[in-house]
């Protein structure tokens, strides 16, 4: 219902924020013009940081996304030497093993990292999608196709969707081993899709450019625009228990119950 704001001199550019506790908070830099990235962590708020990993290059790159399955278990993605980026860490933060995968994708940067139970992880970005089934010891690809850039991925009980642009949702009804495309009639299958949200089987929300956000009631078979009032770009969008909440460009943050409409 209300909002403060944590001040923070961030050296440059925060691209993931992400907790692995209730207490503990970690946040990835970017400083692109000096060529460094960086991950951070504050154990009182956002109060006080301090710098655990420090990566430098000449060539573009950051750290997209983190995510901690536990308080000891985490996992950060991005780009780094043009290649896909992936930050292990087991021991809370306090030591962090860098893996770059080998790829011929020219657009090479991972955007996602979504755990799907310990040792089941997936990634997302570029034209691909990979996962490991042994905890992050090894990666396979598990999808690669013509995508215009997958940006997010998300878990039903079986089902698997991932979203990209332009009008890009991809489902697996079997865990990730088959891949379809859903076919979109316009203006959705032109808006670039950069998030999506679950709240069972049947019902999920996308969102993406100039305000998108549709829904479906039917497992992803067919979609519906909704109307948000928004024209900026809708950045994330989650469902908890039942209400959706949706956050975007310049300040955009709407929500909705699950039997109404955004506001």
């Amino acid at each position: 219902m209300s909002w403060s704001v944590q001040r923070h001199d961030a050296p440059g550019r925060i691209d993931a924020i992400a907790f692995s506790s209730p207490d503990t908070l970690w946040e990835a830099i970017s400083t692109p013009t000096e060529g460094t990235m960086f991950l951070a962590s504050s154990s009182d708020g956002g109060a006080t940081w301090k710098k655990t990993l420090t990566l430098s290059s000449p060539d573009p790159m950051g750290i997209c996304d983190i995510a901690f399955f536990d308080e000891a278990f985490g996992i950060a993605v991005g780009e780094f030497e043009l290649h896909p980026l992936i930050l292990t860490t087991r021991d809370g933060g306090q030591s962090w093993y860098v893996r770059l995968l080998e790829t011929d994708d020219p657009d090479y940067i991972l955007r996602r990292v979504a755990f799907r139970s310990k040792s089941e992880i997936w990634l997302v970005g570029a034209n691909s999608m990979y996962v490991s089934r042994n905890a992050g010891d090894n990666w396979t690809l598990a999808y690669h196709g013509s995508a215009a850039m997958l940006n997010e991925i998300a878990f039903g009980q079986s089902d698997i969707f991932a979203v990209g642009g332009f009008g890009m949702i991809l489902h697996s009804p079997d865990g990730g081993e088959t891949w379809n495309k859903i076919g979109l009639s316009e203006p959705l299958a032109s808006r670039f899709l950069w998030s999506i949200g679950l709240l069972d089987s049947g019902r999920a929300w996308v969102a993406g450019d100039r305000g998108t956000i549709a829904s479906t009631l039917d497992g992803g078979q067919t979609w519906q625009m909704e109307e948000t009032g928004q024209d900026e770009f809708i950045r994330d969008i989650k469902v908890f228990g039942k209400k959706v909440f949706a956050i975007g460009d310049n300040g955009t943050l709407i929500r909705r119950s699950v039997n109404s409409g955004f506001k």
